[in-house]
């Protein structure tokens, strides 16, 4: 039996991020999120609360300069309805 939270599970450290241009870069912490009910348990945990968040689609159009010190969060579209563009 886990003692994590469902939340905890999803939040990964240190991921690599992938864009076109293939440039290095990592998220602090990283999520993918397959269900939107993930989303308030992850947007009110306190440990990532005073981080920046960045909402990232598939990774194309998009130049990192580098790590990002934020929870990145990457929707799946399929399963969750939910989309990355503004």
């Amino acid at each position: 039996m886990s003692l994590r939270s469902p939340a905890e599970r999803v939040v990964k450290e240190q991921v690599p991020l992938s864009s076109t241009l293939r440039l290095p870069a990592k998220a602090r912490w990283y999520a993918d999120i397959s269900d939107t009910a993930q989303l308030p348990q992850l947007l009110c945990d306190p440990r990532w609360q005073d981080l920046p968040r960045v909402v990232l689609g598939e990774g194309s159009n998009v130049v990192l300069r580098g790590d990002l010190p934020a929870l990145v969060l990457r929707p799946d579209r399929k399963s969750t309805g939910l989309s990355t563009r503004a």
